[in-house]
């Protein structure tokens, strides 16, 4: 069973049995009215624990009309979507399931998920490189809340013509701008010169206002710092546990994650911050 499962709602006393039990009622009572025509074909199940949560299980008929399950995975639905111009599609080894790629112009990284709607990919035959509107949603097994960190009235004033700026100079390196690329080591060398002498005095917590960094070994796993721009309190209907399910932006992204409420240190509150390792999901709007 995916570990994740918590995240939803599966927390306090979480059995094994008690999803296996969900999965087995609705795959038979999907079976009773769905056999027709559906033979070899891949099939998924959505179950819905509230109107934002739920799991997806993936598999096909086989002989029979026995349904054979390959894969199960919780899932939390995206509320804000973006657009991005090249997103690059691969399956993954472990079974049958897709991870997608896209570039995150104001910082130059590539943000790597685990594709929710693989089959409106693959019934669509689309390629693996496209353009389209992503929205990204996370689930989190632990994490606090923090303070927001203290905004300078005159940084705020010139932030957004300074992110344009940047932005322009990481397409042009992207195009193979030299220039471009010396002025963006220059930038990060200057930055990083000022950050190493504000960390002799100041906690990185007061100088690090979000961040969006790969945590472990999995590509799609993120450790993130970001403004709780709005929060939703879910009930997943079986457990009747709580879930916060908090929009964040974080370097420029905005996506919601969802936390079970044992798990989160802290009252969150909009204006603060969210501080926690995620599991990236996301849809593509094909």
């Amino acid at each position: 069973m995916h570990n994740y499962f918590r995240a939803i709602g599966f927390g306090k006393g979480y059995k094994k049995n008690l999803i296996r039990s969900i999965i087995s009622k609705t795959v038979y009572d999907y079976s009773k009215n769905n056999t027709k025509d559906t033979f070899g074909k891949i099939i998924e199940i959505f179950v819905k624990f509230d109107k934002s949560i739920g799991l997806v299980i993936h598999g096909e008929f086989v002989e029979n009309d026995k349904f054979e399950i390959e894969y199960v995975f919780p899932y939390l639905k995206a509320k804000n979507f973006s657009f991005y111009e090249e997103i690059v599609i691969e399956k993954n080894v472990y079974n049958y399931s897709f991870s997608a790629g896209c570039d995150n112009k104001s910082t130059g990284v590539t943000i790597i998920f685990y594709l929710q709607n693989d089959l409106d990919y693959v019934n669509n035959r689309f390629p693996n490189k496209l353009s389209a509107e992503v929205g990204l949603s996370g689930l989190a097994l632990d994490g606090k809340i923090i303070f927001p960190a203290k905004e300078y009235d005159e940084y705020n004033s010139t932030y957004n013509k300074m992110m344009q700026d940047k932005i322009r100079l990481i397409t042009k390196a992207q195009n193979g701008d030299e220039t471009a690329m010396e002025n963006l080591t220059i930038d990060e060398m200057n930055e990083y010169t000022k950050l190493s002498k504000r960390i002799m005095t100041e906690d990185v917590l007061s100088i690090v206002n979000t961040s969006f960094m790969p945590y472990g070994m999995q590509c799609d796993r993120y450790t993130v710092i970001g403004k709780i721009l709005d929060i939703e309190v879910c009930t997943n209907r079986i457990t009747k546990e709580k879930i916060y399910n908090m929009t964040l932006e974080c370097n420029e992204i905005i996506f919601n994650i969802a936390i079970n409420e044992i798990d989160l240190i802290g009252q969150p509150k909009v204006g603060r911050r969210f501080k926690g390792n995620i599991w990236l999901q996301g849809v593509i709007k094909f």
